[in-house]
């Protein structure tokens, strides 16, 4: 037996009530997301990590046209704070590379979805970021010492040939 035929202005109606109260629920899934992030930056920041990180989420590049895109998920210092972000770039050929960052509760929620799965890998890469500026800070303190001690010796040895005149 065939449905009864639903006058559109009706359809477009009850399809309307049902989008209002789909988009509510999509924000307040939205806000949840977005508070669990902002106590992931609560979390990270007393962590005092001052080291940008980026993982790549999708990335292509059309061999024929030349067109390039990417999405990533970042730490990065944003305004006086460090956060985690999301970035989209694209390029076509021998056009500037352009970017978006969207600070998290800003970002499209398809990105974010897409975004925070990938916050494992963004967090092991922090690490090694970390690590690896961590080891050159070493590095670089070691030479600064030793750049020091030599200036010190040269001082101490001009300081000793002027009270000798």
């Amino acid at each position: 037996m065939p449905q009864p035929k639903v006058h559109p202005t009706e359809r477009t109606v009850a399809a309307f009530k049902q989008l209002t109260e789909a988009s509510q629920d999509k924000k307040s899934a939205t806000h949840g997301l977005c508070e669990a992030v902002a106590a992931l930056n609560d979390a990270l920041e007393p962590l005092n990590i001052g080291v940008a990180a980026w993982h790549t989420i999708a990335a292509h590049t059309d061999s024929d046209s030349g067109y390039r895109w990417s999405r990533q998920i970042g730490y990065i210092q944003w305004g006086d704070s460090w956060s985690i972000v999301l970035k989209k770039t694209w390029q076509d050929l021998g056009d500037q590379e352009e970017e978006q960052i969207y600070e998290f509760k800003n970002a499209p929620a398809w990105m974010a979805i897409e975004g925070i799965a990938k916050l494992p890998d963004l967090l092991e890469t922090l690490i090694s970021r970390v690590q690896d500026t961590t080891k050159q800070l070493k590095t670089r303190t070691d030479q600064t010492l030793e750049a020091v001690a030599a200036i010190q010796a040269v001082t101490a040895e001009l300081a000793a040939d002027n009270a000798k005149k």
